[in-house]
């Protein structure tokens, strides 16, 4: 249900604008100009117009709101019984198209937090073909769960009719395609540990003679640790990420990959998806529902 009109917070940058209600539910934003089909439309309707709400979990006892000096950057500060935190709002005056920015912190004590996004799929006037994209969509999943699980090598491999194992499919849990105790993903998971682990780490893939011909995949490394959490696997999880941080740079910098032979980086420096794959394995350890997905 939208909120008052008076409740409203407006967020512009010259190109596009957007209205945040006090509970931090953005209810409005065209984008990426004042011309274009919203993306959230809630204030003319309900949550299935699309909006993004970041608020804590906890009953919110008091709302304060400010614009930060002589701007439409928002703050919204909201108490709690065990804490405050500060949402800040804007939209990026120098970027082409807009960029909508959403930061939060927690000023004192602790604070939940829940972030709900729903996109308005709607564009020059007609509606996303929804109930077509999920057919699509359970049509491919039935086809890989069909032809993607080699029986032979006992395992989900690079693409059909292939026996090569590739550590990118550790994303399958990660992304809820199947859970991280199904047999074929335990099976997959075991057959890359097996096949595709040197000295503690993980490889993308070997090649067609089954060499290594590149370094250790930083990323497939921090999935495999999130994989075992969700197994229960929690000190081997735990190990394998300790490794990971031991790769950091006396800068906390990490490469795309790491060279076990030669024992230094290799690759592209500083590789900003192993930061987010180390970020996000981090952040895992402490979500008990396992919610966040690996990048």
């Amino acid at each position: 249900m939208a909120a008052r009109f008076e409740d409203y917070a407006l967020l512009g940058d010259g190109q596009a604008a957007a209205l945040v209600a006090k509970d931090g539910s953005i209810d409005w934003l065209c984008w990426p100009a004042f011309e274009a089909p919203p993306c959230f439309a809630a204030l003319l309707g309900d949550t299935s117009n699309g909006y993004w709400r970041v608020a804590p979990d906890e009953t919110v006892l008091k709302v304060t709101r400010r614009y930060v000096a002589a701007s439409l950057v928002l703050e919204t500060t909201m108490h709690t019984a065990s804490g405050v935190i500060e949402l800040t709002d804007c939209l990026a005056w120098d970027e082409t198209p807009a960029r909508l920015m959403r930061q939060v912190r927690c000023v004192s004590g602790r604070a939940a937090l829940t972030s709900e996004l729903s996109i308005r799929l709607a564009r020059f006037g007609r509606d996303a073909p929804i109930d077509d994209w999920r057919r699509d969509a359970e049509a491919i999943r039935q086809s890989v769960l069909t032809h993607g699980f080699h029986r032979d090598v006992n395992a989900f491999t690079q693409s059909y009719d292939s026996d090569r194992l590739d550590a990118s499919l550790l994303l399958l849990p990660l992304r809820g395609f199947l859970h991280a105790d199904d047999p074929r993903i335990v099976a997959t998971v075991d057959a890359i540990e097996r096949h595709l682990m040197r000295d503690g780490l993980v490889f993308r893939f070997l090649d067609a003679r089954g060499a290594r011909r590149e370094g250790a995949f930083i990323a497939c490394s921090c999935w495999l640790a999130q994989v075992m959490q969700m197994q229960g696997r929690e000190d081997e999880a735990r190990a394998l990420f300790e490794r990971v941080l031991s790769l950091r740079n006396d800068l906390g910098l990490l490469a795309k990959e790491f060279d076990t032979k030669r024992q230094r980086p290799c690759g592209n420096f500083p590789q900003v998806f192993s930061h987010v794959a180390l970020i996000n394995t981090a952040s895992f350890f402490d979500d008990e529902q396992h919610s966040l997905h690996a990048l």
